[in-house]
């Protein structure tokens, strides 16, 4: 969801008009144009009273006026794209199991498998999008040219096999082959914002504030896992980061790491996250980490994750708490935590 505040003399159906144009030329981008057709976008115009820039209340009522406009279209809307129709199709893609199986793509361990073009865009996109993502948010980060232009030049690993290749051989057995994933999320981020955003300028200013320490975040994260000589891997000659991001947005984010670096990982993460501050509030994030096989459904990883995070909020959301749970075999247990651990 993006919020859009424009000029008080703006009416309504100019405004519909603007944000309309804005939709189309990102739909002529060369980064978004492949993705964007494949997803559902909706646009409301909502109009502020007069004094709304400087009267506390008037904004924030205006903005859940326009999220309950858009979701009542989106209620009103089918949640997919319908395809054209394809008279070559003879099966549903194996992977979204919605739309007709049509363009070939290449999965890793079933090689070349007709899916939807919709998933061959939106893979396709995810995986130039996540070598370019760092280098993206270096180009705003509050940090120095020399640092920016040195992280920019990094390469990440393509896919989780990547990761455990050629590991140290000094590893115990027991850390060979393991992943660690690691689910950061904001504690109370929401209310926060409430609070800052108020007015628009409110608004603004506090989310400029979170951009500045998210880009800051990654910058430092990153320079300092490239310290570590071990993360490193030489596949045919180019030399890439054993990192992968999987989310990214918000106040979330999904990092895979190899198992051994889980700890090293934890702390480097808490050092960076350390000192946030907006709007004169102290910012917390509670971390879920899983240390799992290679082979693990990463969807059920993946949740297993979110699940300790926010079994670490329960804990405490004055504080940033990290859970764990470690997994001997492949297979990943109901991911419902009905437990805490709190130290």
């Amino acid at each position: 969801m993006a919020e859009v505040t424009l000029d008080g003399q703006t009416d309504i159906s100019t405004a519909q008009s603007l944000l309309e144009r804005i939709s189309r030329q990102a739909l002529a981008n060369a980064k978004f144009g492949a993705v964007l057709p494949h997803m559902s976008v909706l646009i409301v115009a909502q109009p502020l009273p007069g004094d709304a820039a400087t009267n506390p209340g008037y904004f924030p009522e205006t903005a859940e006026t326009a999220l309950a406009a858009a979701r009542i279209q989106q209620l009103q809307t089918l949640s997919i794209n319908l395809p054209d129709r394809d008279p070559k199709a003879t099966d549903c893609c194996p992977l979204d199991r919605t739309h007709p199986a049509t363009t070939e793509h290449h999965l890793p361990g079933q090689g070349k498998t007709l899916v939807s073009r919709s998933v061959n865009d939106r893979r396709k996109f995810g995986r130039e999008g996540r070598q370019k993502l760092a280098e993206l948010e270096f180009s705003t980060a509050p940090v120095s040219q020399e640092l920016i232009e040195r992280l920019a030049k990094l390469r990440f690993s393509d896919s989780f096999e990547e990761i455990v290749t050629n590991e140290h051989r000094e590893l115990k057995m027991s850390l060979h082959n393991k992943l660690a994933i690691i689910h950061l999320d904001g504690n109370e981020f929401g209310k926060i914002y409430a609070e800052a955003a108020r007015t628009p300028d409110g608004a603004r200013r506090h989310s400029r504030v979170l951009s500045d320490l998210r880009s800051k975040f990654l910058t430092n994260l990153l320079d300092r896992i490239c310290a570590i000589e071990d993360m490193y891997f030489d596949p045919g000659g180019e030399r890439k980061l054993r990192f992968e991001t999987l989310m990214w947005g918000g106040d979330e984010s999904l990092f895979v790491v190899p198992g051994w670096a889980a700890l090293r990982m934890i702390a480097i993460v808490q050092s960076a996250l350390a000192d946030w501050k907006a709007n004169d509030r102290e910012l917390f994030h509670a971390t879920g980490v899983v240390i799992c096989d290679r082979k693990s459904p990463i969807r059920q990883s993946k949740a297993l994750a979110e699940s300790l995070a926010n079994s670490a909020k329960k804990c405490a959301r004055d504080r940033s708490l990290v859970q764990i749970q470690i997994l001997e075999g492949v297979e990943v247990p109901d991911t419902r935590i009905g437990w805490m651990v709190c130290a």
